[in-house]
């Protein structure tokens, strides 16, 4: 790999990997030293390999790559909305799902 796309792929899961590491840490606020709760779920898109946006060899490594941090698909129809006037609706995506490991299965799936 070269150029941009594998600047951006390389920061992308560097980018995955510390969100992951703080996924499950509770934080306190700054204001008012309270401590919050930390996200129950991180949610993520990824191309399909019928997206023709890389070679499926890539597409598989990026899926493995999430797959191996945690993440896994939420099974139902799902499409990317137009994202601008005269756009279409993007369909070769997945949408993921990265459960904190202290919540329920069920919660999660909801």
């Amino acid at each position: 790999k070269s150029g941009i796309a594998s600047y951006l792929h390389k920061n992308a899961v560097l980018t995955l990997q510390q969100l992951h590491e703080t996924f499950s840490t509770t934080a306190s606020n700054s204001n008012n030293g309270e401590e919050y709760q930390p996200l129950k779920a991180i949610l993520a898109e990824t191309n399909t390999i019928d997206a023709g946006d890389a070679p499926p060899e890539i597409i598989q490594k990026r899926h493995e790559i999430l797959y191996a941090l945690g993440y896994r698909q939420l099974e139902f129809p799902y499409l990317q909305p137009e994202l601008g006037e005269g756009l279409e609706p993007f369909e070769p995506i997945m949408l993921l799902i990265l459960c904190d490991t202290g919540v329920d299965k069920d919660e999660c799936n909801d």
